[in-house]
């Protein structure tokens, strides 16, 4: 009897989870001890508490998880809502988009390292494009880990892929006073703008005429427009002006669309005799000669709209700008203005004399001839 009121007590206190184990609970132990006595030395055994418990953490992420395809809805508006770029934004969108085509409907928890891994690789895209992607989805899940609709994120465990990392390079005072020389007027200011003021592609490709401030001496880049979603504002250098001032007074954009700069840009290379075109070659070009002028990587980095002031051989090219100098170049030395802006004369020259002098009339030019150590006689050098 004494037993019996004992083990009346332990059921009232503890219910039926203290009661004798059924008949499937202690095949699972027997299965769980078969398991862990077949596990290698090396690894550690767990408790069938701790099975218990990543069980019960897989099934709560179950019900607490939405499909993939919701996830990207969300994550995409939450982008939108930080007033981040929108070209980010979009970006971002298309390239979740692409893996939710495949993997929409399934729930997130469901999605492993394998499954994402193997998507990745069969995008069949470039090494730099499949580390765009994988970041994409990494920020995704990311996100998904502060909804907690996942107990963790399985883009972590996938490695990047090795790169080849192109050499940076700008082009020579001469190419890129060639280059401007033969490219067309659809595409002239941008080039400018690229050579002189080191905007980004994407940045000017999204720039109106009325962002320049001639007045002022400014080139505003829009936070919207900005790959760093920051406003900043550039200096329009003399050398810059000089190439813009037929867009002064104008309206719409600054840039064709993509396809036709392109074309027209190709067109130029060719037509300048350049056959070796350095990767971001406008940008890098800027950063080049700016290192040459001024010695201030800070100020620099700054112009640039780098998210540090501190700028590397990713974006400047150390031997150029060195050659630059020991040439006599000091900083961008490729306009010398003429008092006749309307009659187009345009010339370029270093502190030696050699260089390129463009003349043209009205609205273009027409040849360029070298000079030959031949001191200047129809302006100042305008210089970065």
């Amino acid at each position: 009897m004494k037993w019996a009121k004992e083990r009346e007590k332990t059921l009232m206190a503890h219910g039926k989870l203290d009661h004798e184990m059924t008949k499937k609970e202690r095949l699972a132990v027997i299965a769980f001890r078969e398991i862990v006595a077949q596990l290698p030395t090396n690894i550690e055994t767990p408790s069938l508490t701790e099975l218990v418990e990543d069980y019960y953490r897989v099934i709560e992420s179950r019900r607490h998880s939405i499909p993939v395809r919701d996830l990207i809805d969300e994550y995409v508006e939450s982008l939108s809502s930080r007033r981040l770029s929108q070209t980010y934004v979009d970006t971002m969108r298309r390239r979740l988009l692409r893996f939710g085509e495949g993997y929409g409907s399934k729930l997130t928890c469901e999605v492993t390292t394998e499954l994402a891994e193997g998507w990745l690789h069969r995008l069949h895209l470039a090494e730099v494009s499949v580390n765009h992607f994988r970041a994409a989805l990494q920020q995704l899940f990311n996100f998904a880990l502060k909804l907690k609709v996942v107990s963790g994120n399985p883009i972590d465990e996938i490695a990047k892929l090795k790169t080849k990392t192109s050499e940076i390079g700008a082009l020579s005072t001469s190419q890129a006073a060639n280059l401007l020389l033969h490219s067309s007027e659809e595409i002239r200011a941008s080039i400018a703008i690229g050579l002189f003021a080191g905007l980004r592609r994407s940045e000017i490709s999204r720039m109106s005429c009325e962002e320049i401030d001639f007045e002022q001496g400014f080139i505003e880049v829009k936070a919207k427009n900005s790959k760093s979603a920051a406003r900043r504002l550039i200096r329009i250098r003399p050398c810059l002006r000089a190439w813009l001032l037929p867009l002064r007074g104008g309206s719409g954009k600054v840039m064709p669309t993509e396809m036709v700069y392109r074309n027209r840009l190709e067109e130029a290379r060719r037509a300048a005799g350049i056959t070796d075109w350095p990767n971001n070659a406008l940008r890098h070009s800027f950063a080049s000669y700016h290192l040459a002028a001024f010695q201030d990587a800070s100020a620099l980095a700054l112009e640039m709209g780098h998210s540090t002031t501190r700028i590397g051989r990713q974006s400047a090219d150390f031997d150029v700008a060195k050659s630059l100098e020991a040439e006599g170049i000091d900083g961008v030395c490729f306009l010398i203005q003429s008092g006749r802006e309307a009659d187009g004369i345009w010339e370029s020259q270093s502190r030696k004399g050699n260089g390129l002098r463009f003349r043209g009339g009205g609205d273009g030019l027409e040849q360029a001839e070298l000079l030959a150590g031949a001191e200047s006689s129809h302006g100042e050098m305008c210089r970065m």
